[in-house]
């Protein structure tokens, strides 16, 4: 059908493909995927999550699929939800819509997209802040030192029981067993050792929110790649009883933000947060759990160049 359209209107027509990205989700629809690349039959692979439209996720293994299409003229596109779901944003931030896009590219990917049926944070016509979003995801060059929020997959008030898709879990929220580590994977495509030895970087910050604990009666121990992050880089920002314009913040807790130095850099690719109960208070009977794990870098457009250069 599609050669016989490209040839009455003299247009090249393509086919592509909209699939999860992990292998074993095309083996439960019934997909033939390799058979559709080897025989031809498709121009492209869009890849996005296995729950379609539900909440963002950053961290699709696109391994296999860049591998089937290797030297192939079939292309390695990226589908992504922008929704977030949360208390303060429906729809993901620039910096965390970037984040996904960058571990696009960085796994091989030819292009990136927002696959939300509807999209637009302020609605039509779209306004500065969904251009400013859409102007770099066509860029890795761009998008390399970019602002980013690198988040670990989180629930959502979007698509809750929606994660049941081969390579479509969630990693948060676990509960926190004293003694035992809970271990959250965190995949970051920026060379930050390249970034810091330029002067281009601002801050990196890692964040790990907890629900329910006070910190002067318990103990947390957090590690980043196996290096436990000491207390002198730590500031607690307290999400006890506080109301903001859409209420009270809930679930009441504390986040523990490592303002990271450059010997606890988080590495390009895979990395692992550690979180640890060390002590947990005896009169206190409730669960303490992971809620999330994200880490904001900012960038400088220079070494010499400050966001808010004068006070006056």
């Amino acid at each position: 059908m599609a050669d016989r359209a490209a040839s009455e209107q003299g247009q090249r027509k393509r086919i592509y493909a909209r699939i999860p990205a992990h292998p074993d989700a095309w083996k439960l629809l019934g997909y033939d995927v390799s058979g559709w690349v080897r025989e031809g039959l498709v121009d492209g692979l869009i890849c996005i999550s296995g729950q379609m439209e539900g909440a963002i996720t950053q961290d699709l293994d696109l391994g296999a699929v860049a591998d089937l299409v290797g030297d192939t003229p079939c292309r390695l596109l990226v589908g992504c939800s922008n929704l977030l779901g949360r208390q303060r944003h429906h729809y993901a931030r620039a910096a965390m819509t970037w984040a996904a896009a960058a571990n696009a590219y960085a796994q091989g990917a030819d292009g990136f997209g927002l696959a939300n049926a509807h999209w637009g944070p302020n609605g039509w016509p779209w306004q500065r802040d969904e251009y400013h979003t859409l102007r770099l995801l066509g860029h890795p060059d761009m998008l390399a030192t970019a602002d980013k929020i690198y988040r670990a997959r989180s629930q959502s008030s979007v698509g809750k029981s929606s994660h049941w898709m081969p390579g479509d879990e969630l990693h948060l929220p676990r509960t926190l067993v004293e003694g035992k580590p809970v271990t959250v994977p965190l995949r970051i495509s920026d060379d930050v050792a390249r970034a810091h030895a330029q002067g281009r970087i601002e801050s990196i910050c890692l964040r790990v929110r907890i629900t329910s604990i006070e910190p002067a009666l318990n103990e947390i121990q957090i590690k980043l790649n196996g290096q436990q992050l000491p207390d002198s880089i730590l500031e607690l920002n307290d999400l006890g009883y506080r109301l903001i314009g859409t209420g009270s913040v809930g679930p009441y807790g504390c986040v523990y933000e490592y303002h990271l130095t450059p010997e606890f850099f988080p590495r390009t690719g895979r990395n692992s947060v550690e979180i640890t109960l060390l002590h947990h208070d005896p009169e206190i009977a409730i669960d303490f759990d992971v809620w999330d794990v994200d880490c904001a870098i900012r960038y400088r457009l220079h070494r010499n160049f400050r966001r808010e250069p004068l006070d006056y």
